[in-house]
């Protein structure tokens, strides 16, 4: 009905909201993942962040405890460019999990151990460029539809922006300009029970039709929602859009009880050689 639908319309600006909140209004999600803006193409950076702030390092210090930057400022901080990015070895998969779980410490780390040479991916790969896209990932061998390719194993989950910014500030500047272009907004793997329960037909109409529960619900959905990073090759997934091949398959999933982990399937049969291409919106927001 129509109660239903404005709940979800209202659920997904409730999480846009989020987004913004955590990125200082300013950070973009995973669709920019080119980094093709006119700032970047017309200005003369470096990755000397001496040399970007300048005169007006006082402005731009981004590591300053009280520092709010956006995400431009932060792109200049860094010294972010549109140039053609690296793909990262194994070791730099492991520096940036080591990192993650020192920051938030054992209790909240969602990646397991880090120190362990493993990722969420359960088919063969490889990673090379993809015309126009940037880095791609690619199949290794033929997928038939169906086929379990990644588990979110390797998903780092940051609970507030501070956690998420001392991150950025302890690895390398390069590396931060690839983690602000991989990072994104979701649920996390865990919700309280009115979150989860979000979809039942009762609570819907409540949270329409009541201003006072609206507030109290954005509350639950902002205490909710993390900030993401895909601490393993899925991060050079590229969006396909209508065109994807892996993405949520209710029906495979259910293969799955016990594991509450995030999962994306082949959609399709992909051919060996085939660019693996995933759903953006599918990453923003788990709805299970």
């Amino acid at each position: 009905g129509k109660e239903r639908v404005d709940a979800k319309s209202i659920e997904r600006e409730y999480s846009t909201h989020m987004y913004d909140n955590f990125l200082h209004r300013r950070l973009q999600d995973r669709h920019n993942q080119a980094m093709r803006s006119e700032e970047s193409r017309t200005s003369n950076f470096t990755h000397n962040r001496e040399d970007i702030t300048g005169n007006n390092k006082g402005d731009l210090d981004c590591s300053a405890e009280e520092a709010e930057c956006t995400l431009s400022q932060l792109k200049i901080y860094f010294g972010c460019t549109s140039d053609e990015r690296p793909i990262h070895d194994q070791k730099t998969w492991q520096y940036l999990r080591q990192t993650y779980h020192d920051i938030v410490g054992a209790e909240k780390s969602t990646i397991g151990p880090p120190n362990r040479a493993f990722n969420g991916f359960a088919v063969p790969y490889y990673v090379d460029q993809s015309p126009g896209r940037g880095r791609g990932l690619f199949a290794s061998r033929d997928i038939p539809k169906g086929s379990l390719i990644w588990t979110a194993s390797r998903t780092a989950e940051f609970e507030d922006a501070e956690s998420y910014r001392n991150f950025l500030l302890t690895i390398p500047a390069d590396l931060a300009c690839d983690v602000m272009m991989w990072a994104y907004v979701s649920y996390g793997s865990e919700t309280d029970g009115e979150s989860e329960n979000i979809n039942d037909e009762e609570e819907e109409e409540d949270y329409v039709d009541s201003e006072d529960e609206d507030e109290d619900d954005e509350e639950d959905y902002e205490s909710s929602l993390k900030i993401m990073l895909d601490l393993d090759e899925c991060s050079f997934c590229n969006d396909g859009g209508k065109k994807r091949n892996m993405d949520w398959d209710e029906e495979a999933a259910a293969l799955y009880p016990d594991n509450s982990d995030w999962r994306t399937f082949a959609v399709k049969d992909v051919k060996k050689g085939d660019e693996l291409l995933c759903n953006y919106s599918g990453f923003f927001q788990k709805d299970k």
